[in-house]
């Protein structure tokens, strides 16, 4: 009994599923989607380097956009939907920030040196943008708390 290893027939075959998956891999990286002139995977990886700036945050500041306990469920609902929502925006707001700051950078270091960088060092430096909100962070949870407290009509 003959194996497809052994009568030779294993060369053609691993070539054409290699030549199948790059294709299918070009293809993908090629059409992908973009978002504001954004990459997909670059949006990505500044939401991840912008929570990672907000997961930086000391517990005092953490600590401003928690719930308070004297509120009915009702208020307490109100206070997470008003805290959520303008810290998701911020997110998204600041992620493709640092997307076009990293686009505009690649293209300045094009533009004035004629080199080209390599996509293993634009997308992790995005990430690394991303992490960039972190000084901004604490007066923006105050600003959100305020604004929280001010519509639910909680205390301060």
């Amino acid at each position: 009994m003959e194996s497809i290893i052994n009568g030779g027939k294993a060369g053609p075959l691993i070539f054409g599923v290699l030549s199948v998956v790059g294709a299918a891999g070009e293809m993908a990286s090629s059409g992908e989607t973009t978002i504001l002139n954004v990459p997909a995977s670059m949006l990505l990886l500044a939401v991840a380097g912008t929570m990672i700036g907000f997961f930086l945050l000391p517990a005092r500041d953490v600590a401003r956009v928690t719930d308070h306990g004297n509120l009915s469920w009702k208020r307490r609902l109100a206070y997470r939907v008003l805290t959520a929502l303008p810290l998701v925006g911020v997110i998204i707001c600041y992620a493709f920030l640092a997307a076009w700051t990293v686009q505009v950078g690649v293209g300045a270091v094009h533009t004035l040196t004629r080199l080209t960088i390599d996509d293993s060092l634009i997308l992790p430096s995005t990430a690394i943008v991303g992490v960039g909100i972190r000084p901004w962070l604490p007066a923006l949870l105050v600003a959100v708390e305020r604004r929280a407290s001010n519509v639910i009509g909680g205390d301060k």
